[in-house]
């Protein structure tokens, strides 16, 4: 298996909820994986490595700028690379993630790099307080075996039914409004 480099790309504040994930996927990867962030990657880090996988929370549905500012600048380095992207919005539905993938898609052909697929995350700022961690840990061990076998992969994991989510909301929302009542 290639060297596979996970990139969080993401601003600073988002990269904890990444990091996480990206360790998780890093050991079902099994193999030589590391792990950068935007903010200290090296050109010779994407050298290195054969396998790129972006990990971006989406905002208004698109790449974040400061990665969008790394691909533009490094698109001499993406030249026969393989990449894939795990997609993270804040929005139920993973739809919202489609531009971004298409965006990275298209950046994929236009630089020669190979691009293999996705996982998209919905709700993401919910991994850390849900009971269903097992359904997080189960797809990214999918995604990982996709990878190991240089399969595409086409990826989505919403954590609750809509109904579940609405009701969740509603247990947050209660208890806000009884904290700032007391």
């Amino acid at each position: 298996m290639d060297n596979i480099l996970i990139i969080l790309s993401g601003l600073i504040y988002t990269n904890k909820i990444m990091y996480n994930q990206a360790g998780k996927l890093s050991h079902y990867l099994k193999g030589n994986v590391s792990i950068k962030t935007l903010q200290v990657i090296e050109a010779k880090d994407v050298e290195e490595n054969n396998t790129i996988i972006f990990m971006f929370p989406i905002s208004s549905q698109t790449i974040p700028s400061c990665m969008l500012d790394y691909m533009k600048n490094n698109e001499k380095l993406m030249n026969h690379k393989t990449i894939y992207s795990v997609i993270y919005c804040d929005e139920y539905e993973v739809d919202y993630c489609d531009y971004a993938d298409e965006i990275l898609s298209l950046y994929c052909k236009n630089t020669h790099a190979n691009y293999k697929g996705f996982l998209k995350v919905g709700a993401y700022f919910l991994i850390n307080h849900i009971p269903y961690k097992w359904r997080v840990a189960n797809t990214l061990k999918s995604f990982a075996s996709d990878i190991r076998k240089e399969k595409e992969s086409a990826l989505d994991i919403m954590f609750f039914s809509k109904n579940q989510f609405i009701k969740q909301g509603n247990k947050f929302w209660e208890k806000a409004y009884r904290s700032k009542k007391e």
